[in-house]
């Protein structure tokens, strides 16, 4: 039953065309084409100014490193633009049945807490989708950039540096699947699309605006209060341990903790209140 939830979810979600476009490709289709005029057209007239004071600057043969290329985009991964822009996906998911008024024609069908998993699990799925766009759109357009200026193109993928670029996906859908699930929570709570789509919003900037002044009560990065409260510092630390630098095995602890209680906590609340809620008049 949990598993026909999840088909139903996703075969709806692949029918609305503007959710699909905004939610998940467009923020790689327009990284993709500021990225190829930033690094060949800016880039050029960068190089070529530099060039010009300095003639024997960067004489030896150019080679691109999509591998290295393409592992420091996944440390940026999950920015700000790429989640505020699934919000509108993840709001299309979760509220569009208070705002069409359709659960009482698909509650009968299943389970509240399936429904509810269903709508979490085909979220997750999802997710993945703008994350690797964002990742082809730079293989892409390093290629493309690389082939204009004519420089060599080399893969340079060592495993090590596969195993740190999967790492480091899985932590960027992990991020956008915590802030999905601060909408789900909203879209249950208050039954409207537009909170569902602004709190989450709201709350991660209230939360940056807040990490900001930790200092000012004596919290440390690594203190059992920072990371519970702020999950982005768990993020933080744990994107460090899998690039490889050198971050105490309690710190981990404390950041996945964190994290969990900011993704687990968002989906509880939102099960105990549907399961709770009053659905005649939607």
């Amino acid at each position: 039953m949990l598993i026909d939830a999840i088909r139903a979810e996703l075969w709806r979600f692949w029918h609305n065309g503007t959710a699909i476009f905004w939610g998940l490709f467009f923020i790689p289709l327009s990284g993709f084409v500021v990225g190829v005029f930033w690094r060949h057209y800016l880039g050029g007239k960068i190089v070529q100014a530099r060039e010009a004071l300095v003639p024997d600057f960067d004489a030896a043969p150019k080679v691109m490193v999509l591998g290295d290329k393409l592992v420091d985009k996944t440390a940026s991964l999950a920015d700000p633009g790429l989640i505020a822009f699934f919000m509108i996906a993840a709001a299309a998911l979760f509220a569009s049945d208070y705002r069409w008024e359709t659960w009482r024609l698909i509650r009968p069908r299943n389970s509240r807490q399936n429904q509810i998993l269903g709508k979490a699990l085909a979220m997750a799925a999802v997710a993945l989708v703008p994350l690797l766009c964002v990742l082809l759109g730079e293989a892409m357009g390093q290629i493309i950039n690389a082939t204009l200026d004519r420089t060599r193109i080399a893969i340079g993928f060592k495993g090590d540096h596969f195993i740190a670029s999967l790492g480091l996906i899985g932590l960027a859908w992990w991020r956008v699947c915590q802030f999905a699930l601060l909408a789900l929570a909203t879209a249950v709570v208050t039954r409207s699309m537009a909170a569902s789509l602004l709190v989450p919003l709201a709350i991660g900037v209230g939360l940056f605006m807040l990490q900001r002044m930790t200092g000012f009560f004596g919290w440390t990065p690594t203190d059992w209060s920072t990371l519970l409260a702020f999950p982005a510092v768990g993020f933080e630390h744990l994107q460090s341990a899998i690039m490889g630098a050198k971050v105490q095995g309690l710190v981990v602890v404390k950041s996945l903790l964190g994290i969990v209680l900011w993704t687990a906590a968002p989906l509880a609340l939102a099960l105990y209140v549907f399961d709770n809620q009053d659905l005649s008049k939607e």
